[in-house]
């Protein structure tokens, strides 16, 4: 089972840390020739990490890939228990991809002062604290994201609250969870969660090497 993309990626984590709570080992590695590579392009002609290769299927976009890991390995679940919770769980999945890791990622190319467009920093930390609030206003578990268990919400969320984490700071903006009452903890819990600790130290890794570039 074969998983192409980098560990700086949340949509590769998303995926890593699914399969680690699963107890399933993923062979991980870069696309070959970069994303936009031809050997990579065959595999995914998306252009875009992650992409999955088992058993002769090639699989594209993380959202996919749980849901297939999800069908292929019924246990441990991280479905939810009822439809309400598994709703629940897909919402907050929905909000990472459609709003808040946009800004976040657009936020990538400002890192260095020397090069920043302090309005389009601006607007996209704006954007992260509406998107924030959206998911603040919709986390439902006491102490996953929603229900009573590790879910997909999880995956998605966990390897993206890294970055408001790390790269806020960067641009002056001190715990950027300090003013959300429920992601704050929910932050702090899953950090100790092994599935998700696990991944968060290959993210870690990850974001040292980019610095260090």
């Amino acid at each position: 089972m074969q998983l192409y993309g980098s560990d700086l990626s949340p949509f590769v984590i998303r995926v890593v840390m699914l399969a680690n709570a699963k107890g399933l080992t993923l062979e991980r590695e870069a696309p070959p020739g970069g994303p936009k590579g031809p050997d990579y392009l065959k595999i995914n002609p998306i252009g875009k990490v992650p992409a999955l290769v088992h058993d002769g299927l090639e699989l594209a976009e993380s959202e996919v890939i749980c849901e297939y890991l999800e069908d292929l390995y019924l246990e441990p679940t991280l479905r939810p228990a009822n439809a309400a919770e598994r709703a629940g769980a897909r919402l907050i999945a929905r909000i990472v991809d459609l709003y808040l890791s946009p800004p976040l990622t657009a936020l990538f190319a400002h890192l260095s002062p020397e090069n920043r467009d302090q309005e389009i920093v601006d607007a996209a930390i704006a954007d992260v604290s509406k998107s924030l609030g959206f998911i603040e206003a919709f986390l439902s578990g006491k102490d996953f994201a929603a229900g009573a268990q590790m879910s997909g919400g999880d995956c998605a969320l966990v390897p993206v609250l890294f970055f408001v984490d790390r790269l806020l700071p960067m641009f002056d903006i001190e715990n950027p969870l300090g003013h959300h009452p429920k992601l704050q903890p929910y932050w702090q819990r899953m950090q100790s969660v092994p599935a998700a600790s696990e991944a968060l130290s290959a993210m870690d890794a990850a974001l040292a090497a980019y610095h260090q570039r």
